[in-house]
């Protein structure tokens, strides 16, 4: 069972130039009918109209009267939808009675139908798509249902007279351009140049100089700056979740975009989109917060003064164009001369740097990270892509030899993650290491590790590459170095270093995004036990005085199931029981270097063997009998078993001995310790027979959990 967790570099770019701009689009252009007939509409009265999964839609009306009321019910279906174009640019029509059965008005339903003046929308109505009265230049006011969650970009659109509308709490989604060019709209601007709508910034263009986001803003929609040139500085919020497209489009005076606590794990902000800082021609610098995963394509086209990015850890691809006529993410950027991008990036989309004129310095932390074409289109004439051995970054290189160089980066550390097995094992990650380079690098630990001192060659965990440092629980406080070491053909060289702890990552564990409640509760259950646990066994070893308090689990451990419970001596041949033992017949566990089992027996000596294997709880046999060696101490000779994990510390071991069967676990030496009454005042014993238990029952828990 593994608990993992990494830290990703992530990163920047500088310089300084510039760059011309492009046309800018028309603000929200009114759309034209488009009307098609379909075999399977029909007509009733006034009205076309087709089935849909829910009940009726209505496609068409084709009436000429002044009032119109749209049927609730036809053929004995619900009419649920008002579909698009349905109404479009009907100017006999003065008012409309919509039925409350009606769910959603569909893009441009009643586009342009000047001679509306009112509307009521239905009960449970939920959805209005775009532009669906844009144009009703007669509109006045709007009385909106509760039940309403989505307002589509452009809904209200050039509805010049519209004054009074009010927006239930219920809307939680606001296309962009959804009030352009109404009185409402006007009127909202003069009271604060800020509109937002139920934590959603609709509209900031009449806004001049520094501007800060409100605190409780959760979105910024689209075109919500649009072509605000005054703007200068603009301050977010760590609340805000989502920047929408275009949504800072061609503000050509914009010259910082400064986010609360970028680098912070409270951060919300998830996406911004396309364009979102077209064109903004003064930007020199942003750090976007690590908590992005998605940035929309051409969203610094043209920034031509931008010296700096810092690019999100959580980034998977930096976006190609949806179309050959649509820009790249960075595309134009003529001033930025150096960019890092971060190990997750997957893909490098097509045109993202091309035009970026003054770029010299490309870094890809990426092993595996895909490179689409014309990504560096027309950057400087002595660009360097810099990246790993056998990465598609050198494969790129080498296909554009005329335009570009390649240089090999060091590996260097990208994380750590914590294995929980028979002791603690701390997984160093580096990013860089291939299979086609693994040779040329190692590792040096130093710290209280089973592998301090030594060179140690990484191997393969989950398709990365690491080192494990093996670290017994009184020790998981203890700094573990490690030192990444390359061989430069003569001698090996430090490239990095990375200090570490068990109880550090511990401290900084957290679950992962998408799990259930079940397993997060389980998860964050079991990280407490495993503190506890190093807490007790470094009291245990090093200070029995100041020993924690644990959790008394004696009647769990006394009840258990007798199977791992009990010792059990057998003889073999007749395979009648034997509990008598001697007192030199013992059960211990070590936790010196690993957590191991051993079981002393008299008259047992250093190289004897036997025969040893395991069973589960439930007496199913695992494995097939494996000889085992006796070992000696100061305290006698002993067999010992070393594949102790938590999730097995209640599966029985057996071996058979000198014509006799041992039957035993290690929750055996728990049980027994709780049984004593010898040890009954026994702190340290107890304390570990109980931490144990629970590191078992915990660890199990984690690992069923859904």
């Amino acid at each position: 069972m593994k608990i993992s967790q990494k830290r990703i570099l992530s990163i920047l770019a500088a310089a300084a130039m510039t760059c011309g701009t492009l046309p800018q689009s028309a603000p929200l252009p009114l759309l034209q009918p488009v009307l098609t007939a379909s075999a399977e509409e029909s007509v009733y009265e006034d009205f076309t109209y087709e089935e849909n999964e829910n009940g009726i839609t209505i496609t068409k009306y084709n009436g000429t009267d002044a009032e119109v009321e749209i049927p609730g019910e036809i053929d004995g279906k619900s009419v649920t939808v008002i579909g698009k174009h349905a109404f479009m640019q009907n100017t006999h029509m003065i008012s409309v009675a919509i039925p409350d059965s009606v769910q959603t008005i569909g893009a441009s339903a009643f586009n342009s139908c000047t001679g509306l003046t009112e509307i009521v929308f239905p009960q449970y109505l939920t959805t209005v798509e775009s532009s669906a009265f844009a144009g009703c230049s007669g509109l006045t006011k709007v009385v909106m249902a509760g039940g309403v969650t989505s307002i589509g970009s452009g809904v209200f659109s050039s509805c010049t007279n519209l004054t009074e509308i009010d927006i239930p709490e219920s809307v939680t989604d606001i296309g962009y351009g959804a009030f352009n060019y109404t009185a409402w709209l006007k009127q909202k601007q003069t009271e604060n140049p800020l509109v937002v709508v139920n934590h959603i910034l609709i509209d900031g263009t009449t806004c001049k100089g520094e501007v800060t986001v409100p605190e409780d803003v959760t979105s910024i929609c689209g075109n919500a700056f649009y072509d605000c040139t005054k703007l200068t500085t603009i301050f977010i919020p760590r609340g805000v979740e989502s920047i929408g497209d275009d949504a800072f489009n061609n503000c050509t005076g914009l010259m910082s975009i400064d986010f609360e606590n970028p680098s912070s794990t409270d951060n919300r902000l998830k996406t911004i989109g396309s364009r979102a800082f077209f064109n903004c021609q003064k930007l020199k610098e942003i750090r976007i917060p690590d908590s992005v995963t998605d940035i929309g394509f051409s969203t610094f086209y043209s920034c031509t003064s931008l010296e700096y990015v810092h690019l999100p850890k959580k980034l998977t691809e930096i976006k190609p164009n949806p179309s050959r006529n649509s820009p790249g993410v960075f595309q134009g950027c003529s001033a930025l001369e150096t960019i890092e991008i971060p190990e997750g990036v997957s893909n490098i989309g097509q045109q993202a740097f091309a035009l970026c004129s003054g770029l010299k310095d490309v870094k890809i932390y990426g092993i595996n990270t895909t490179i689409g074409v014309y990504a560096f289109l027309s950057c400087s004439s002595d660009l360097t892509l810099y990246g790993y051995a056998g990465s598609p970054a050198q494969e790129y290189a080498s296909q554009n030899p005329n335009t570009m160089d390649f240089k090999e980066l060091n590996a260097a550390f990208s994380g750590v993650s914590l294995t929980l097995t028979d002791d603690l094992g701390l997984n160093f990650f580096a990013q860089g290491v291939t299979a086609a380079n693994s040779e040329n690098y190692h590792v040096v630990f130093s710290g209280k590790c089973e592998e301090a001192g030594q060179d140690i060659k990484f191997t393969e965990k989950d398709g990365k590459f690491c080192v494990t440092a093996n670290v017994a629980a009184p020790n998981m406080g203890e700094f573990i170095e490690a030192t990444l070491e390359r061989h430069n053909g003569e001698s090996w060289e430090t490239v990095d270093t990375l200090t570490w702890s068990v109880n550090g990552y511990l401290a900084s564990a957290k679950p992962e995004e998408g799990w259930s409640e079940e397993k997060t509760e389980a998860f964050n259950k079991l990280v407490d036990t495993v503190k506890l646990y190093g807490e007790v066994s470094n009291a245990y070893f090093k200070n029995p005085e100041h020993m924690p308090e644990v959790t008394d689990h004696k009647e769990e451990l006394l009840d258990g199931d007798v199977i791992y419970n009990d010792y059990c001596k057998y003889d073999t041949a007749t395979l009648e029981g034997d509990d008598s033992t001697k007192d030199s017949d013992l059960i211990s566990l070590t936790l010196n270097s690993r957590l191991s089992m051993r079981l002393y027996l008299d008259g047992l000596n250093a190289g004897d063997t036997g025969e040893f294997h395991n069973i589960n709880r439930y007496g199913i046999m695992t494995n097939s009998h494996t000889p085992v060696t006796a070992k000696t101490s100061r305290f006698g000779s002993y067999f010992e078993i070393t594949d102790i994990s938590p999730l097995r510390m209640g599966t029985v071991r057996i071996i058979y001995y000198n014509g006799f069967t041992y039957q035993f676990s290690p929750l055996t030496w728990c049980y027994r310790v709780k049984k004593s009454d010898y040890l009954k005042g026994n702190t340290k014993e107890q304390a570990m027979a109980d931490i144990l238990y629970e590191y078992y029952i915990d660890a199990t828990a984690f690992s069923e959990a859904n």
